[in-house]
């Protein structure tokens, strides 16, 4: 359930929602394109059990309402 978290209101053109998976400290939303290209929006609620694979990835800063995050 995503009551009360925030998700993106704006995608890339021909994305749509094609799973939601609500796990214990993580929730995740997978946007795909008719490609076969993959979005996946995740929020996890306890940062400091969070180990992402970030080899060959992208980061960058970001803000979301204000609140520092991260882009991967």
């Amino acid at each position: 359930d995503f009551e009360g978290m925030y998700l993106p209101s704006w995608l890339p053109d021909g994305y749509e929602i094609v799973e939601i998976d609500v796990q214990d400290i993580l929730k995740s939303v997978f946007y795909q394109n008719q490609e076969g290209n993959l979005i996946v929006y995740r929020i996890y609620s306890d940062i400091s059990s969070v180990f992402i694979d970030n080899e060959e990835a992208t980061e960058s800063e970001c803000y979301i309402h204000g609140v520092p995050g991260k882009m991967i």
